[in-house]
């Protein structure tokens, strides 16, 4: 089976993956990013107001396959000066 590797970023650190995953395609490998962006949201809304996040899905020689972004960011208006975001809201 093959071994793809998938490197994230949060808009400005870049976190190569060392390790990988072995998938049985690539479409496994599309659907791991989506679920692995999707842990990076959750975590980005907690930690920060913007942040550009983003994996990059590469094969064993290196090839860039794909690439999952997305834009997490909150806005606190003024009436909710106050509000805070926590873990698992």
């Amino acid at each position: 089976m093959p071994h793809y590797y998938f490197d994230t970023c949060d808009g400005q650190t870049l976190l190569p993956d060392e390790i990988g995953l072995v998938l049985p395609d690539a479409a496994s490998a599309r659907d791991a990013a989506r679920r692995s962006l999707a842990d990076l949201a959750r975590e980005a809304v907690v930690s920060g107001e913007r942040h550009i996040l983003s994996i990059k899905v590469r094969d064993e020689v290196g090839k860039v396959l794909a690439e999952a972004r997305m834009l997490v960011e909150v806005k606190i208006h003024p009436e909710w000066a106050g509000f805070r975001l926590e873990a698992g809201r």
